[in-house]
């Protein structure tokens, strides 16, 4: 009995596997992916349907997401960061003290430079932000991709094999960083930056993760500090630009081409089949001795009242 106990209550995965085909967005099409204006009804095609907003004007319509991709880039464990499943050249401002402005800085032409660079010039309320640069290199690489459908995951591994480059006109780039000035010029504001708060969150965040006892490198100081939670902030924040330009071009250009796929589907069976069935079995047996047995249970009940009736009568 403990044998087939532990055979029937121990679980066994099942998975079953077939081919199947999907589509991937590709840059083919490439007239709706540029700068649009920051001007209501000028921003760019935006489609909404049940699985979402998509638009090509990601720095003006997820202002609030990206922030917050910003601010959560760093993970105080030093563990991956799991994302969430979302012009104008000079910069002036009038009427209110410069204290409090982050303006990214990006070229404002697209001058098909890989890497690219971006500058951040603020105000005293955010010193430490001031002056900072950031270099951007884009390298073609080819991924394995897992989506789980029962948690709603996407697991990516880089592989080894070569890659192209899916959009080799820099221009995808360039619009994908220009995001950056734009995010950085609607989002502050005459008190505060809100791009330089979620910096600052980000900075924070790594400063508590290298002074744990997660951290394994070498001390760092706090210029370098800085710099590893701008580095994270901008490396996220890119992410979320690339997935929101893939997604429109998919959505709303149908801008697509087909690979191939591999469907799995994973079940769990309790047990293993010998033990369920000699449990089954036994348990089967037991079910018809008990069927077996109370018909002559319920005639010993009748005979007893029938001889009780009978002496009660003679008597």
């Amino acid at each position: 009995m403990p044998a087939m106990g532990r055979g029937n209550y121990y679980s066994v995965d099942v998975q079953s596997s077939r081919s199947a085909t999907i589509l991937l967005p590709q840059y083919s099409n490439m007239t709706s992916v540029r700068e649009w204006p920051s001007e209501i009804n000028l921003s760019g095609p935006t489609l909404r349907t049940d699985k979402g907003f998509f638009t090509y004007s990601p720095a003006m319509a997820y202002q609030g997401l990206l922030s917050q991709s910003i601010s959560t880039a760093t993970t105080m464990d030093g563990s991956p960061r799991q994302h969430s499943k979302f012009q104008i050249e000079f910069s002036v401002y009038l009427g209110h003290t410069s204290n409090s402005i982050v303006a990214f800085g990006v070229a404002a032409a697209n001058t098909g430079y890989n890497p690219r660079y971006l500058g951040i010039a603020a105000g005293s309320d955010y010193g430490n932000l001031n002056q900072a640069q950031c270099r951007t290199r884009f390298i073609p690489t080819l991924f394995d991709i897992s989506v789980a459908l029962s948690d709603r995951t996407i697991t990516i591994t880089p592989t080894n094999a070569d890659a192209i480059d899916i959009e080799p006109s820099g221009t995808l780039t360039h619009v994908l960083e220009r995001q950056f000035e734009l995010s950085s010029n609607d989002m502050s504001n005459i008190y505060q930056s809100v791009i330089g708060n979620a910096l600052n969150f980000s900075i924070a965040d790594y400063r508590k993760y290298v002074r744990s006892s997660h951290y394994t490198g070498s001390p760092l100081g706090e210029q370098d500090i800085n710099l590893g939670g701008i580095q994270n902030s901008v490396t996220a924040m890119i992410d979320d630009l690339l997935v929101t330009y893939s997604s429109a071009q998919l959505m709303i250009a149908n801008d697509t081409k087909t690979v191939d796929a591999t469907v799995t589907v994973t079940a769990v069976r309790l047990g293993q089949p010998v033990y369920i069935y000699l449990v089954f079995g036994f348990n089967l047996l037991i079910v018809l001795g008990a069927a077996m047995y109370r018909p002559e249970e319920e005639e010993e009940s009748g005979n007893d009242h029938f001889w009780r009736i009978f002496d009660s009568e003679t008597m």
